[in-house]
């Protein structure tokens, strides 16, 4: 058998770039790793940030829950405190633009609404007779302005202060209140009191009712809820 050639031998040079290579491609090995264990990193702390927003994200929304649970429970007492406000003044009416007499003690108010009732409301002498009041009394402070010359009828009934009467029996107040009608055209009025939030939203519903019968529709207010041809109006 012929022997190998001594050619067929790696030299040491080629044994020398040979390792170099070995060791370019270990490098190059290393590198990669690396950038694959940065990115490894990268994406665990990204999964870490999601997992804190996710976090959040449920904090907020249950936040958002409870918020809205006590907006709804405030609303709530809000109405369940109107609606105590407005039985405890149920038997209650306003009169106003009463003339108002100078030092008018609640006796002499009292006097002053009884002979409203029967002159101008047409009850007869008899039945206010028999009326039953718990409180009669003046609203608000005693304004000291005494009406001038030029004053007009406007300005000298912003002067006097209404009165609210509160009946003993409500029969007797709902009396009064439907002889209201009588008043049509005159500068006094009689209206049921209620809390001044009702009031208020009263107010604004009233305007609607307004414009709903000038577009020939029924419309009218039931304590703080409108109703146009017999259907409650929620958003009113």
């Amino acid at each position: 058998m012929a022997g190998r050639s001594c050619h067929d031998e790696p030299t040491n040079s080629d044994i020398v770039a040979m390792l170099g290579r070995i060791d370019l491609k270990l490098k190059d090995m290393d590198k990669s790793l690396k950038r694959i264990e940065s990115l490894e990193k990268k994406v665990d702390n990204f999964d870490k940030e999601l997992k804190k927003v996710d976090s959040v994200d449920i904090e907020l929304e249950g936040s958002r829950r409870r918020i809205a649970d006590l907006e709804r429970d405030k609303d709530k007492l809000k109405e369940d405190i109107n609606y105590v406000q407005s039985q405890s003044i149920r038997n209650n009416l306003i009169f106003g633009n009463i003339p108002e007499v100078q030092d008018e003690t609640p006796a002499k108010t009292e006097q002053i609404v009884r002979e409203f009732i029967v002159s101008n409301l047409k009850v007869t002498k008899e039945e206010v007779d028999g009326m039953r009041f718990e409180r009669v009394h003046r609203m608000g402070q005693k304004q000291n302005q005494s009406a001038g010359q030029g004053s007009t009828r406007e300005e000298n009934n912003q002067r006097h202060r209404s009165i609210v009467c509160k009946f003993c029996f409500f029969g007797d107040r709902e009396k009064v209140r439907g002889n209201s009608k009588n008043l049509k055209g005159s500068q006094f009025y009689v209206t049921e009191q209620f809390p001044q939030e009702v009031a208020a939203k009263r107010r604004r519903l009233f305007k609607r009712v307004k414009e709903e019968k000038q577009a020939r529709r029924r419309a009218w207010v039931s304590y703080d809820t409108l109703y146009i041809e017999g259907r409650p109006v929620k958003d009113a």
